[in-house]
């Protein structure tokens, strides 16, 4: 396993769908507030939001890696990628929604929850797209 190749993808993968929602506004998209987001869920420090942020991305690689690369249902490595990213998307949707339950606030999306949403869904497609792309399918070795 080449430990570099999966910590540059990991930083690809989430550089790719954090530019698209930074730029979104200015295309005409709904502001997606993931800084605020991830700021509340971690505390309120943006430098250790984006740390762990990063963090959690990485540890998604490995697993995309250690995982979903051999997957037998799913041959392309592009669908395969964005199916995994469906996977992440509903992980952290699930788990923001606990949290925010859990603490009783008001969600951070905004006025514009189910755009907000949408684009955390193309975001986290595009980041499993990104890793499908990093990494083509391994053969199996068989006898």
């Amino acid at each position: 396993m080449k430990v570099f190749k999966i910590l540059i993808a990991a930083i690809v993968a989430t550089a790719a769908p954090l530019s698209i929602m930074w730029m979104a506004p200015y295309v005409g998209l709904p502001k997606v507030h993931l800084w605020e987001i991830v700021n509340k869920v971690y505390g309120g420090n943006k430098w250790v939001a984006a740390f762990l942020f990063l963090s959690f991305r990485i540890i998604l690689a490995f697993v995309y890696v250690l995982l979903f690369n051999t997957w037998e249902p799913v041959r392309n490595n592009l669908l395969r990628g964005m199916f995994f990213g469906l996977f992440v998307f509903l992980y952290s949707e699930t788990n923001l929604l606990f949290h925010f339950l859990s603490k009783n606030s008001q969600l951070a999306y905004g006025n514009n929850f189910m755009e907000s949403t949408l684009m955390v869904l193309v975001g986290s497609l595009m980041f499993g797209s990104v890793l499908g792309l990093f990494f083509p399918r391994r053969e199996i070795a068989t006898k």
